[in-house]
């Protein structure tokens, strides 16, 4: 998983195992909290902890972490956010003819959408690979 971070020094992390039970809620089974500061790059293991943040036996998670500078793909980090605000500024507008019911412009809008969505997962892989 790529998680852009832009304030390390006041970031957490939780990770959280939920079970769903058979009512659809989600039960939280384990839990981990950290400052994104304090986690070393490379493998880990996770202790995880109820919901009283008492530590439960035997359950860890083995996580991976690695740190990599934005600088080092600016261009194409500055590219998806100015794709994913283009994409919010349409979803707003199709809310808006969707309520208008002007089928027309919405086909066009969602369109447009797809076409955003497609190329913001295409910079995103091709930030990843940067990344690799």
């Amino acid at each position: 998983m790529l998680v852009d971070i832009n304030n390390p020094d006041m970031s957490m992390i939780r990770f959280c195992i939920q079970d769903l039970d058979m009512f659809g809620d989600n039960n939280c089974l384990g839990q981990a909290v950290y400052p994104v500061k304090c986690l070393k790059t490379g493998y880990r293991s996770i202790q995880l902890r109820n919901e009283y943040c008492e530590p439960l036996e035997l359950a860890s998670l083995l996580v991976h972490f690695s740190y990599i500078e934005v600088g080092k793909c600016d261009l194409i980090y500055t590219s998806i956010q100015e794709l994913r605000f283009e994409g919010n500024r349409i979803l707003e507008q199709l809310e808006n003819h969707k309520k208008t019911k002007n089928s027309t412009v919405v086909r066009q809008l969602e369109q447009r959408l797809a076409k955003i969505q497609s190329v913001i997962f295409e910079k995103m892989e091709m930030r990843r690979s940067v990344f690799v």
